[in-house]
């Protein structure tokens, strides 16, 4: 995976775009928000004809989030926790 760019807007929240196995073709955009504390959800846009065909199930974004897999696997949530990302400039 290859994070291409992370940025921060007005709202608090962090958008974050990249790509995968190498290939610019199979880009994404993912929002971290704050509504959300910061963890991320299962809010990934991607194009369909392209990183969609990677996926076993026709709507695997929407097939199963972090919080179901904790709950799920009965695993501790605050290991799996963490705070947003530090970036310079961010202090408050």
């Amino acid at each position: 995976m290859k994070v291409t760019s992370f940025t921060k807007n007005p709202m608090d929240d962090y958008f974050v775009h990249g790509y995968i196995n190498g290939n610019k073709k199979y880009y994404f955009k993912i929002l971290i928000s704050s509504v959300n504390e910061f963890k991320f959800t299962k809010e990934v846009g991607y194009n369909p004809k392209t990183l969609g065909k990677l996926f076993k199930e026709e709507e695997a974004k929407n097939k199963i989030g972090a919080d179901e897999i904790i709950k799920k696997e009965h695993l501790d949530k605050e290991k799996y926790e963490a705070q947003p990302p530090f970036i310079l400039g961010d202090i408050k």
